[in-house]
């Protein structure tokens, strides 16, 4: 898989705090995958735009008949977040069958 190294350390990181404190976690799971806000991203100083296009590009996140990346809202830390939904298949641990497919 060829990740730009920031895109790929901040998800490494998000994923990560999923073992933590759930207070002080930086991603959360979802039925579909785990949710990493693009405010996230941001304070990892990633460019959103980067991220979803490589994120689209090597089919970690859902994407659109036009091929761009899949955005979705949850709400996360009391808030609703604009963020995207990492495949499970791309998460070391992680059992896709135990996740909805797309």
């Amino acid at each position: 898989m060829r990740l730009n190294r920031k895109v790929r350390d901040a998800l490494a990181l998000a994923v990560e705090s999923l073992n933590g404190e759930p207070r002080a976690a930086s991603a959360m799971t979802t039925p579909a995958g785990v949710f990493v806000p693009l405010s996230f991203l941001r304070a990892q100083r990633v460019e959103a735009p980067v991220a979803l296009r490589e994120l689209a590009e090597n089919a970690m996140v859902s994407t659109r008949a036009d091929g761009r990346a899949v955005t979705e809202k949850h709400e996360f830390a009391g808030e609703m977040e604009l963020g995207i939904v990492l495949k499970p298949a791309f998460v070391k641990g992680f059992n896709p069958a135990d996740f909805t497919a797309d």
